[in-house]
């Protein structure tokens, strides 16, 4: 499985906010901006995280692929977030090089992410083909709707790098976040430690646990124009 950690996601972050900072203080308007976003809801009928919520039966909200290229700081660099649940091994790859290829950049500058959504399709192409060896299609995702996907997304950031739009100045967000917890390693009040995920209950010891070892922080990146909004990134 390939994904990028927390920690990894910081960095680049980091990485971008200071190359950004570094290249506009030598030159006015060195960066160019190109936003995209692409509609990649699943067909009704089709499975959700892989099979155990069952296929999707109605659309409730859209799901999309959207992101940003920006130029400027060497070759392109790409942010792409997609509401799937996850994108795991092969998969990943081919979303990353068909992007790469459609912003005129090298995979290695592209950062995907996704949503990890529940009620949203899971990519994982090692995994169907271990099923198809068993005669079972089609019980993650559809392979023909997976490559629709990166494809369709594929076209518009090649539509989109075209047409870029210049960036003045962008900007930084930092600010605590209260009362939301995302730790994988919980210790009881015995002092033993659970790796339990609880995504919503109403134990009230589990509730009033202390928040533990998280980083508490949601850090934006943004970027302006004329003193217009263009996009952020957290």
């Amino acid at each position: 499985m390939i994904r990028h950690s927390e920690l990894t996601r910081r960095e680049a972050l980091r990485a971008v906010a200071g190359g950004v900072l570094c290249s506009m203080a030598r030159a006015a308007f060195t960066f160019h901006f190109a936003t995209f976003t692409r509609d990649i809801t699943p067909p009704l009928g089709h499975p959700l995280l892989d099979g155990p919520y069952g296929p999707a039966l109605k659309i409730g909200d859209p799901l999309y692929a959207k992101g940003f290229v920006l130029l400027g700081a060497g070759e392109p660099l790409a942010f792409v977030v997609v509401d799937f649940c996850e994108i795991r091994s092969v998969a990943f790859e081919c979303w990353q090089t068909a992007i790469g290829e459609a912003a005129g950049t090298d995979p290695s500058r592209v950062l995907l992410s996704s949503g990890q959504m529940h009620n949203a399709p899971l990519a994982d192409t090692v995994a169907d083909t271990i099923l198809e060896d068993y005669g079972i299609k089609g019980e993650i995702c559809d392979p023909a709707y997976r490559k629709r996907c990166v494809r369709r997304t594929a076209e518009d950031i090649r539509q989109a790098v075209r047409v870029p739009r210049k960036v003045a100045h962008f900007g930084f967000g930092h600010a605590r976040v209260d009362r939301v917890v995302s730790n994988r390693r919980a210790v009881r009040l015995d002092d033993t430690a659970t790796f339990a995920r609880f995504s919503t209950t109403h134990d009230p010891v589990i509730r009033n646990a202390p928040g533990g070892l998280v980083y508490p922080y949601l850090k934006s990146l943004s970027f302006f124009y004329d003193g217009r909004p263009l996009t952020a990134l957290s």
